[in-house]
């Protein structure tokens, strides 16, 4: 009897180790670790189609098997949908030990022309194995409406340096859908704050920007955006420091939609200081004023 005893416990054993595995063989973490979002809270416009959100595995020392884990969307303001609006690239996921951080992937199609406020996205980490949630275990995805001003606008003047008629474009960002944070930016690491005073309403703005407004860096060099006086006679352009740029913008209706239109008010143009102080203009990015920008909706 003695002898059956000890061949039932040797059989058994093999199903005691199973039990600190997972189904299919791999070891399973039994050290203390968390798992959570890096961030509780991100925000993205609406306009984006991919997002990455990292995930962190934080441990007491090295983890001696995988975590594993379930991301799901948790909740969401009511007007999306799963697998429709939005899609998980994977849901399930086993990190092995000595990897402490993944990205947990997600498209989205929530673009639309209706301005819809305060619309969230909540996803939540579930089904642990081999750790514990953290205290950020859900992550809110606040997404913002496109701001109807952004975009590329085709810029159109005359350039005094060159002595002809220019184009180029400037690129107009918000960081909300109000006029109160708007921005033209070159692309040189500083977008230029445009400040809007609302004339007739959904129709003209004043809008102005700082005397030697800081535009970014090229090659090393501070880039300024300035404005300068023009003396026809002789073709040169005289620097301002002090004076800002006046600028009217206009939404203008037409048969195809809208067409939005800057109006240079004041000659400007990108330039960099010397030694002395004196201006050096970039000859390519100069305009006279009236200069226009347009771009339609």
């Amino acid at each position: 009897m003695k002898y059956i005893k000890t061949v039932i416990w040797v059989a058994c054993f093999p199903f005691f180790l199973m039990s600190c595995d997972s189904d299919d063989g791999t070891s399973v973490n039994s050290t203390s670790a968390i798992v959570e979002f890096q961030e509780s809270q991100m925000t993205v416009k609406e306009s984006t189609q991919f997002v990455t959100i990292p995930i962190i595995i934080d441990s007491e020392g090295q983890r001696n098997g995988d975590v594993s884990f379930r991301v799901t969307m948790k909740e969401n303001d009511g007007s999306l949908k799963l697998n429709r609006d939005v899609i998980l690239t994977t849901e399930n996921y086993r990190t092995p030990a000595g990897v402490n951080s993944i990205n947990f992937e997600v498209a989205l199609n929530v673009n639309n022309k209706e301005p819809e406020l305060g619309r969230f996205i909540i996803f939540q980490i579930e089904e642990l194995t081999g750790a514990k949630a953290g205290t950020k275990s859900e992550c809110k995805l606040n997404l913002t409406e496109i701001n109807f001003i952004e975009g590329i606008y085709q810029l159109r003047g005359s350039n005094p340096i060159q002595e002809e008629w220019v184009e180029g474009s400037m690129n107009i960002t918000t960081q909300d859908h109000t006029m109160n944070q708007v921005f033209l930016d070159f692309g040189l690491g500083n977008p230029v704050p445009l400040h809007f005073e609302e004339v007739i309403p959904n129709r003209l703005y004043k809008v102005t920007i700082e005397p030697n407004a800081l535009a970014g860096q090229y090659n090393g060099n501070d880039v300024f955006m300035a404005t300068f006086t023009y003396n026809m006679k002789n073709n040169s352009i005289t620097y301002e420091p002090d004076k800002p740029i006046n600028i009217l913008f206009e939404i203008k209706e037409k048969e195809s939609g809208e067409e939005l239109l800057f109006t240079f008010l004041d000659g400007f143009g990108l330039m960099s200081l010397d030694e002395e102080g004196n201006a050096e203009w970039y000859e390519y990015d100069v305009y006279l004023r009236m200069a226009t920008a347009t771009k339609d909706n």
